[in-house]
């Protein structure tokens, strides 16, 4: 005869098969938000930099001895130029030795004004700020209170230290084809052109206003210009007929300092804005895009760059930095607190540098691998398969995977 049970116990048991199932649905719901959450991840990239998934790149060579106040490379990739406050050094990135002699900025300069030089009360003692390439990779421009033009093979000046005007230079560039130097002067509305190798005046580009910028585009048919206070413009100017191409607005409110223009190897130019940017064609003048809300937290634009493809762009403002396409305007990566950055030329990859931190970030799959952030200044290779860091000990590192594209890099290490 069948024993029944207690009305108890029949109300326990429902009671424990209804939190079984309701455990089972939830666990269930659970794992579908689970997947669901890491098709999104896959599919979209946080726009926030991501925590070290990797171990660091590989060290290639440590430069002892080097310039670390700045570094680049040619434009072929085959040298690489370092500098500090005195001098600049040219290395062959092959078998990473040392091409010609030093460039002695200040010595050369300390020579050519007396054999015990003192600089006059309105100049400030010689110090190297800057120097670049020519296209070839055959001349390099050092540049201080005063400019010179070396020849790279016999490590010697070419012509004897320029000024602007008998008066210290505020900026300078080298043209591409390394024939002419461009100067200007914070308190001056001319840009000088000058023979890079005779120092002879050739043309005075003139302005309404004081002058912030002075650089060439990649092709070296346009040179351009940037103003700022009362007439806050870009300039591009024709460098075979000296004449004004077009006149790009600036639009700085109170007058105020207006940021560095950054330009593609494919013929675009950055140009910043109060808190915005527009993107042109050099050729042309035509705006192909204004990027608007760049300076989400109010701070002015100061720095631009973009990479050599003209795929992304990165803009900083006061320590508020972006990385934008440039085709659609989209936000790829955020971040707070930086104080450098460099992108690698395809634009898939870009090197930051924080307060307590450094890596390098894939762009378009978020992953971080970690490097020093003990640098002034970083610059990847023409091909993006090298970064170049001028460390603070006067040290030069160059990481990399030699023999891949980034995106290949990229892939074995995912």
């Amino acid at each position: 005869m069948p024993t029944r049970s207690h009305p108890f116990h029949r109300i326990a048991s429902a009671l424990a098969g209804s939190l079984y199932a309701c455990a089972s649905i939830v666990a269930l719901c659970l794992c579908a938000c689970a997947s669901e959450v890491e098709h999104q991840s896959s599919q979209t990239p946080s726009p926030v930099v991501a925590e070290a998934a990797a171990g660091p790149l590989a060290l290639e060579v440590t430069l002892e001895g080097a310039s670390g106040d700045g570094v680049v490379f040619s434009r072929d990739g085959t040298k690489l130029l370092t500098w500090d406050a005195g001098s600049a050094q040219v290395w062959d990135t092959k078998t990473w030795k040392t091409v010609g002699a030093p460039l002695q900025h200040c010595e050369a300069v300390r020579a050519a004004e007396s054999a015990v030089w003192m600089p006059l009360p309105d100049q400030q003692p010689e110090k190297l700020w800057r120097a670049e390439f020519d296209a070839a990779g055959e001349r390099v421009m050092t540049q201080g209170p005063h400019v010179i033009v070396w020849e790279v093979k016999t490590g010697k000046p070419l012509s004897t230290p320029l000024k602007h005007r008998g008066l210290e230079v505020s900026g300078a560039a080298l043209s591409p084809d390394g024939k002419w130097v461009a100067t200007r002067r914070y308190d001056d509305g001319e840009v000088l052109l000058r023979d890079a190798k005779s120092g002879s005046l050739e043309h005075a580009f003139k302005h309404r206003a004081p002058l912030s910028d002075v650089q060439f585009n990649p092709t070296g048919s346009v040179l351009v210009t940037t103003s700022s206070g009362d007439d806050c413009f870009t300039y591009l100017w024709d460098l075979k007929t000296r004449e004004l191409r077009f006149t790009l607005p600036v639009e700085y409110p109170d007058h105020g300092h207006a940021g560095r223009p950054a330009m593609s190897e494919n013929g675009l130019i950055v140009v910043p804005t109060w808190l915005n940017c527009d993107i042109y064609k050099i050729a042309t003048g035509e705006r192909v895009r204004r990027h608007t809300t760049i300076a989400r937290r109010g701070f002015s634009m100061e720095e631009f760059l973009i990479s050599a493809n003209g795929a992304v762009f990165k803009s900083d403002a006061s320590l508020d930095a972006g990385i934008w396409s440039v085709k659609d305007g989209e936000l790829l990566y955020d971040w707070f607190d930086t104080y450098d950055a460099a992108l690698d030329p395809t634009g898939e990859t870009f090197v930051y540098r924080k307060r307590d931190s450094g890596g390098v970030v894939a762009i378009g799959g978020g992953q971080l691998r970690p490097c020093p952030n003990t640098w002034h200044s970083a610059v990847y290779s023409p091909d993006g398969r090298q970064i170049a860091l001028a460390c603070w000990k006067n040290t030069t590192v160059l990481l990399s995977r030699p023999g891949k594209t980034p995106r290949e890099r990229w892939s074995d290490s995912r």
